[in-house]
């Protein structure tokens, strides 16, 4: 079991958050509560340390927690984003969200084999009338040591979905009044895939590859707000360096 609490708003007021709190050490007791609680189960794990015995079954790891913030928090349909705001005066005590996480190892060779075959699976869920999203997914599988000598590469593929708040969609639909088929939000949807590479024990590199359908659930085009942006493709690289 594993929990925390946490200042609810380390950079109260308008502005960027950097600029409110450029040193990160603004700790006022004041600003709420963010309090995160979590359960935990494993599975089948690896011996302790020192420990000349070999775990045969297939790991996993099992996690359900919550976390609640005790600020106000501003209406989506007011088109107001951000916690604990001044502008959210008029909106909601307090947010939360619920949450479940799965890891688990489904496929290996043999017990001292390098290889083996993961998915895992994420839901969270948080109301609609102070978030701008209310629900989201994410599921994939992973890959280790896809080839021979590459022991401790990974491959993986995902997909994400995260629905637009019925708050923050009905804010999208009032704007139709005024601007003409002004485009309305429903979800995102993202494909994921990506490679990391151990170019040697000290240092990983991880190149990613996302494609987004309907990029922040359908947001109007900025040149032209009469129709949504495009959906859109991301490729990064992230290099992992451990002393």
């Amino acid at each position: 079991m594993l929990g925390g609490v946490f200042d609810g708003n380390p950079a109260p007021g308008d502005g960027a958050p950097q600029k409110l709190n450029a040193s990160g050490t603004n700790f006022n007791l004041g600003n709420g509560a963010l309090v995160i609680g979590e359960i935990q189960y494993t599975i089948n794990q690896p011996p302790a340390n020192g420990s000349d015995s070999i775990s045969t079954g297939l790991t996993g790891t099992y996690k359900l927690g919550f976390w609640y913030n005790s600020n106000r928090f501003a209406d989506p349909a007011s088109g107001i984003t951000g916690a604990a705001a001044p502008e959210a005066a008029s909106g909601h005590w307090g947010n939360y969200s619920i949450y479940a996480v799965a890891d688990q190892m489904v496929w290996r060779p043999s017990a001292d084999s390098p290889q083996s075959l993961g998915v895992f699976a994420r839901v969270m869920g948080a109301p609609g009338d102070r978030n701008l999203v209310d629900l989201g997914v994410n599921a994939g599988v992973t890959l280790k040591a896809p080839f021979k000598g590459r022991d401790n590469d990974v491959a993986g593929l995902a997909i994400g979905y995260a629905h637009i708040g019925s708050h923050a969609q009905d804010y999208a639909s009032a704007q139709a009044v005024s601007t003409p088929r002004y485009p309305s939000r429903s979800a995102e949807t993202v494909l994921e895939a990506t490679y990391a590479y151990q170019v040697a024990p000290w240092w990983q590199v991880q190149t990613d590859f996302q494609y987004f359908f309907r990029p922040a659930g359908g947001i109007p085009d900025p040149q032209n707000p009469s129709r949504r942006i495009g959906d859109e493709a991301v490729l990064g690289v992230r290099t992992t360096i451990q002393f």
